[in-house]
Protein backbone atom coordinates (compact mmCIF):
# COMPACT_ATOMS: atom_id res chain seq x y z
CA UNK A 1 0.00 0.00 0.00
CA UNK A 2 2.80 2.54 1.09
CA UNK A 3 4.49 1.71 -2.85
CA UNK A 4 0.84 2.74 -4.23
CA UNK A 5 0.92 5.76 -2.28
CA UNK A 6 4.10 6.64 -4.15
CA UNK A 7 2.32 6.34 -7.69
CA UNK A 8 -1.26 7.56 -6.60
CA UNK A 9 -0.15 11.21 -6.85
CA UNK A 10 -3.52 14.16 -6.99
CA UNK A 11 -4.10 17.17 -9.29
CA UNK A 12 -1.42 15.68 -11.43
CA UNK A 13 -3.60 16.79 -14.37
CA UNK A 14 -4.29 20.46 -14.60
CA UNK A 15 -6.13 22.53 -17.71
CA UNK A 16 -4.68 24.68 -19.84
CA UNK A 17 -5.96 28.40 -21.26
CA UNK A 18 -5.73 30.21 -24.25
CA UNK A 19 -7.43 33.19 -23.72
CA UNK A 20 -8.42 36.19 -26.07
CA UNK A 21 -9.24 39.65 -25.07
CA UNK A 22 -9.92 42.71 -27.49
CA UNK A 23 -7.63 45.17 -27.05
CA UNK A 24 -8.46 47.18 -30.21
CA UNK A 25 -11.11 46.52 -33.33
CA UNK A 26 -10.33 43.17 -34.19
CA UNK A 27 -7.34 42.72 -32.26
CA UNK A 28 -6.69 40.64 -29.29
CA UNK A 29 -4.02 40.31 -26.57
CA UNK A 30 -2.96 36.90 -26.31
CA UNK A 31 -2.76 34.45 -23.14
CA UNK A 32 -1.52 30.69 -23.55
CA UNK A 33 -1.08 28.65 -20.59
CA UNK A 34 0.57 24.58 -21.28
CA UNK A 35 -1.65 21.80 -19.70
CA UNK A 36 -0.63 18.78 -18.44
CA UNK A 37 -1.74 15.35 -19.49
CA UNK A 38 -3.08 12.98 -16.73
CA UNK A 39 0.66 11.60 -16.07
CA UNK A 40 1.56 15.29 -15.60
CA UNK A 41 3.77 16.02 -18.28
CA UNK A 42 3.20 19.29 -20.03
CA UNK A 43 1.37 19.59 -23.34
CA UNK A 44 2.78 21.82 -26.36
CA UNK A 45 0.17 23.58 -27.42
CA UNK A 46 0.05 25.22 -30.81
CA UNK A 47 -3.15 26.67 -31.73
CA UNK A 48 -4.73 27.08 -35.53
CA UNK A 49 -6.79 29.88 -34.96
CA UNK A 50 -10.28 30.59 -36.94
CA UNK A 51 -10.43 31.39 -41.27
CA UNK A 52 -8.98 35.13 -40.96
CA UNK A 53 -7.15 35.12 -37.49
CA UNK A 54 -3.06 35.44 -38.20
CA UNK A 55 -0.54 36.43 -35.32
CA UNK A 56 0.95 39.68 -36.34
CA UNK A 57 3.37 41.23 -33.48
CA UNK A 58 2.39 39.49 -29.99
CA UNK A 59 -1.14 40.03 -30.86
CA UNK A 60 -4.03 37.76 -32.65
CA UNK A 61 -5.07 40.34 -35.66
CA UNK A 62 -8.83 38.97 -37.02
CA UNK A 63 -9.72 40.99 -40.27
CA UNK A 64 -13.57 40.05 -40.10
CA UNK A 65 -13.60 38.89 -36.60
CA UNK A 66 -13.24 36.11 -34.20
CA UNK A 67 -15.44 33.15 -34.91
CA UNK A 68 -15.00 29.98 -36.41
CA UNK A 69 -13.03 26.91 -35.11
CA UNK A 70 -10.06 27.54 -32.65
CA UNK A 71 -8.33 23.75 -33.31
CA UNK A 72 -5.69 22.49 -30.49
CA UNK A 73 -3.82 20.24 -32.49
CA UNK A 74 -1.61 17.96 -29.73
CA UNK A 75 -3.88 18.51 -26.78
CA UNK A 76 -4.17 14.48 -26.18
CA UNK A 77 -5.77 13.70 -23.35
CA UNK A 78 -5.17 17.10 -21.55
CA UNK A 79 -8.02 19.68 -21.17
CA UNK A 80 -8.10 23.52 -21.67
CA UNK A 81 -9.80 26.40 -21.63
CA UNK A 82 -10.68 29.23 -24.32
CA UNK A 83 -11.84 32.28 -22.98
CA UNK A 84 -12.76 35.14 -25.29
CA UNK A 85 -13.61 38.80 -24.32
CA UNK A 86 -14.89 41.61 -26.39
CA UNK A 87 -14.31 45.15 -26.03
CA UNK A 88 -18.41 45.07 -26.37
CA UNK A 89 -18.43 43.38 -22.99
CA UNK A 90 -19.27 39.65 -24.55
CA UNK A 91 -17.78 36.80 -23.65
CA UNK A 92 -17.49 33.33 -24.58
CA UNK A 93 -16.13 30.10 -22.76
CA UNK A 94 -15.32 26.67 -23.26
CA UNK A 95 -13.10 23.79 -22.07
CA UNK A 96 -11.99 22.25 -24.77
CA UNK A 97 -11.32 18.14 -24.26
CA UNK A 98 -9.71 16.76 -27.21
CA UNK A 99 -7.67 18.14 -30.31
CA UNK A 100 -10.62 19.10 -32.09
CA UNK A 101 -10.71 22.40 -30.17
CA UNK A 102 -13.69 24.86 -29.87
CA UNK A 103 -16.15 26.67 -32.21
CA UNK A 104 -16.40 30.41 -31.12
CA UNK A 105 -19.54 31.87 -30.63
CA UNK A 106 -21.11 28.36 -30.32
CA UNK A 107 -20.19 27.68 -26.46
CA UNK A 108 -20.64 24.13 -25.85
CA UNK A 109 -18.92 24.32 -22.35
CA UNK A 110 -21.77 22.12 -20.62
CA UNK A 111 -20.67 18.92 -21.03
CA UNK A 112 -16.81 20.16 -20.94
CA UNK A 113 -16.95 21.53 -17.49
CA UNK A 114 -19.51 18.27 -16.15
CA UNK A 115 -16.62 15.75 -17.60
CA UNK A 116 -13.80 17.81 -15.77
CA UNK A 117 -15.66 18.24 -12.60
CA UNK A 118 -16.56 14.36 -12.51
CA UNK A 119 -12.49 13.58 -13.49
CA UNK A 120 -11.11 15.67 -11.33
CA UNK A 121 -12.75 13.70 -8.28
CA UNK A 122 -12.32 10.47 -9.57
CA UNK A 123 -8.42 10.59 -10.86
CA UNK A 124 -7.96 12.93 -7.85
CA UNK A 125 -6.85 9.87 -5.36
CA UNK A 126 -7.03 12.00 -2.17
CA UNK A 127 -10.25 13.86 -2.54
CA UNK A 128 -11.74 10.29 -3.47
CA UNK A 129 -10.18 8.34 -0.48
CA UNK A 130 -11.44 11.39 1.52
CA UNK A 131 -15.16 10.99 0.31
CA UNK A 132 -14.58 6.76 1.42
CA UNK A 133 -13.36 7.50 4.46
CA UNK A 134 -16.34 9.36 5.48
CA UNK A 135 -18.51 6.00 4.45
CA UNK A 136 -16.06 4.11 7.04
CA UNK A 137 -16.46 6.73 9.65
CA UNK A 138 -19.58 7.69 10.01
CA UNK A 139 -21.91 4.31 9.75
CA UNK A 140 -25.18 6.01 10.14
CA UNK A 141 -27.14 6.93 7.30
CA UNK A 142 -28.54 9.95 8.32
CA UNK A 143 -25.36 11.13 10.00
CA UNK A 144 -23.45 10.34 6.96
CA UNK A 145 -25.61 12.29 4.76
CA UNK A 146 -24.86 15.46 6.56
CA UNK A 147 -21.64 14.78 6.73
CA UNK A 148 -21.45 14.98 2.72
CA UNK A 149 -23.51 17.82 2.68
CA UNK A 150 -21.12 19.87 4.72
CA UNK A 151 -18.29 18.73 3.17
CA UNK A 152 -20.06 19.43 -0.06
CA UNK A 153 -21.24 23.13 0.87
CA UNK A 154 -17.73 23.60 2.52
CA UNK A 155 -15.63 22.81 -0.63
CA UNK A 156 -17.98 24.71 -3.00
CA UNK A 157 -17.60 27.94 -0.91
CA UNK A 158 -13.43 28.14 -1.19
CA UNK A 159 -13.54 26.74 -5.02
CA UNK A 160 -15.73 29.48 -6.09
CA UNK A 161 -13.90 32.20 -3.64
CA UNK A 162 -10.37 30.67 -5.12
CA UNK A 163 -11.96 30.48 -8.69
CA UNK A 164 -13.18 34.39 -8.48
CA UNK A 165 -9.65 35.48 -6.98
CA UNK A 166 -11.09 36.71 -3.58
CA UNK A 167 -8.22 33.79 -2.26
CA UNK A 168 -5.18 32.76 -3.42
CA UNK A 169 -4.18 29.38 -1.84
CA UNK A 170 -0.07 28.31 -1.25
CA UNK A 171 -0.62 25.24 -3.64
CA UNK A 172 1.96 23.09 -1.38
CA UNK A 173 0.79 23.74 1.99
CA UNK A 174 -3.02 23.26 0.94
CA UNK A 175 -1.84 19.67 -0.56
CA UNK A 176 0.41 18.73 2.09
CA UNK A 177 -3.01 19.40 4.73
CA UNK A 178 -5.33 17.55 2.19
CA UNK A 179 -3.01 14.68 2.87
CA UNK A 180 -3.16 15.23 6.49
CA UNK A 181 -6.80 15.15 6.70
CA UNK A 182 -7.00 11.69 4.75
CA UNK A 183 -4.34 9.84 7.06
CA UNK A 184 -6.83 11.71 10.32
CA UNK A 185 -9.40 10.38 8.97
CA UNK A 186 -8.17 7.05 8.37
CA UNK A 187 -7.31 6.94 11.74
CA UNK A 188 -10.68 7.59 12.75
CA UNK A 189 -12.14 4.81 10.67
CA UNK A 190 -9.37 2.44 12.49
CA UNK A 191 -11.32 3.28 16.10
CA UNK A 192 -14.08 1.04 16.99
CA UNK A 193 -17.61 2.06 15.95
CA UNK A 194 -18.45 5.21 17.63
CA UNK A 195 -14.95 6.03 19.60
CA UNK A 196 -13.95 8.31 16.96
CA UNK A 197 -14.18 12.02 16.81
CA UNK A 198 -15.26 12.30 13.27
CA UNK A 199 -18.39 9.69 14.31
CA UNK A 200 -19.43 11.83 17.21
CA UNK A 201 -19.10 14.94 15.48
CA UNK A 202 -18.98 14.31 11.94
CA UNK A 203 -19.80 18.19 10.73
CA UNK A 204 -17.29 19.93 13.48
CA UNK A 205 -14.62 17.32 11.71
CA UNK A 206 -15.60 17.43 7.73
CA UNK A 207 -16.34 21.19 7.58
CA UNK A 208 -13.14 22.47 7.47
CA UNK A 209 -11.89 19.55 6.08
CA UNK A 210 -14.11 20.75 3.30
CA UNK A 211 -12.91 24.34 3.15
CA UNK A 212 -9.25 22.75 2.61
CA UNK A 213 -10.51 20.76 -0.08
CA UNK A 214 -12.89 23.13 -1.70
CA UNK A 215 -8.85 24.97 -2.19
CA UNK A 216 -7.19 21.80 -3.97
CA UNK A 217 -10.23 21.41 -6.21
CA UNK A 218 -9.24 24.84 -7.05
CA UNK A 219 -5.80 23.57 -7.85
CA UNK A 220 -7.27 21.89 -10.98
CA UNK A 221 -8.09 25.54 -12.84
CA UNK A 222 -4.69 26.94 -11.54
CA UNK A 223 -3.85 27.96 -15.16
CA UNK A 224 -7.29 30.58 -15.13
CA UNK A 225 -6.92 33.59 -14.14
CA UNK A 226 -9.35 35.42 -12.06
CA UNK A 227 -12.44 36.88 -13.63
CA UNK A 228 -11.91 34.28 -17.08
CA UNK A 229 -14.10 32.05 -15.54
CA UNK A 230 -17.81 32.35 -15.66
CA UNK A 231 -20.20 31.57 -13.01
CA UNK A 232 -21.78 28.84 -15.27
CA UNK A 233 -19.15 27.26 -15.70
CA UNK A 234 -17.66 27.31 -12.21
CA UNK A 235 -21.38 25.83 -11.22
CA UNK A 236 -20.76 23.26 -13.93
CA UNK A 237 -17.51 22.13 -12.59
CA UNK A 238 -18.85 22.02 -9.41
CA UNK A 239 -21.86 19.95 -10.12
CA UNK A 240 -19.47 17.79 -11.75
CA UNK A 241 -17.33 17.10 -8.81
CA UNK A 242 -20.92 16.06 -6.78
CA UNK A 243 -21.69 14.14 -9.36
CA UNK A 244 -18.34 11.83 -8.83
CA UNK A 245 -18.87 12.15 -5.37
CA UNK A 246 -21.98 10.69 -5.05
CA UNK A 247 -20.47 7.84 -7.47
CA UNK A 248 -17.78 7.24 -5.01
CA UNK A 249 -20.11 7.05 -1.69
CA UNK A 250 -22.70 5.15 -3.72
CA UNK A 251 -19.70 2.50 -4.51
CA UNK A 252 -18.08 2.65 -1.08
CA UNK A 253 -21.16 1.94 1.02
CA UNK A 254 -22.62 -0.77 -1.40
CA UNK A 255 -18.92 -2.78 -0.88
CA UNK A 256 -18.85 -2.08 2.81
CA UNK A 257 -22.97 -3.78 3.09
CA UNK A 258 -21.47 -6.68 1.12
CA UNK A 259 -18.50 -7.26 2.95
CA UNK A 260 -18.60 -5.22 6.20
CA UNK A 261 -15.50 -6.93 7.85
CA UNK A 262 -13.49 -4.93 5.06
CA UNK A 263 -13.52 -1.90 7.15
CA UNK A 264 -10.66 -1.81 9.18
CA UNK A 265 -8.81 -3.29 6.90
CA UNK A 266 -9.78 -0.84 4.66
CA UNK A 267 -8.98 2.21 6.88
CA UNK A 268 -5.31 0.12 7.28
CA UNK A 269 -4.60 0.34 3.81
CA UNK A 270 -6.08 4.46 2.94
CA UNK A 271 -3.72 5.08 6.42
CA UNK A 272 -0.28 3.54 4.45
CA UNK A 273 -1.37 5.25 1.23
CA UNK A 274 -2.53 8.98 3.11
CA UNK A 275 0.92 8.48 5.49
CA UNK A 276 3.17 8.78 2.40
CA UNK A 277 1.45 11.42 0.89
CA UNK A 278 2.09 13.60 4.15
CA UNK A 279 5.74 12.75 4.53
CA UNK A 280 5.96 13.30 0.43
CA UNK A 281 4.07 16.69 0.56
CA UNK A 282 5.78 17.71 3.57
CA UNK A 283 9.12 17.19 2.51
CA UNK A 284 8.25 19.11 -0.89
CA UNK A 285 6.71 22.00 0.83
CA UNK A 286 9.94 22.18 3.36
CA UNK A 287 12.09 22.12 0.09
CA UNK A 288 10.27 24.75 -1.28
CA UNK A 289 10.54 26.78 1.55
CA UNK A 290 14.14 26.86 1.96
CA UNK A 291 14.61 27.23 -1.60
Amino acid sequence: MLLVGGVAQAHDMGPGAVSLREVAPGVFAVRVTTPRAPGGSPVGLAPEWPAGCAPSGGRLVCSDGLSGALRLPGLGDAQCLVAVQWLDGRRFEALAVDAAGVVVDRPRAGLGWLRAGVGHILLGPDHLLFVLGLVLVVRRRRALLVAITGFTVAHSLTLALAVLGVVAPAGAAVELLIAASVLLLAREAACEAGDGLAARWPVALVVPFGLLHGLGFAGALGAVAPGELGLAALALFNVGIELGQVAAVAVGAGALYLAPRARRPAAWGMGCVAGWWTLDRAAAWIGGLVG
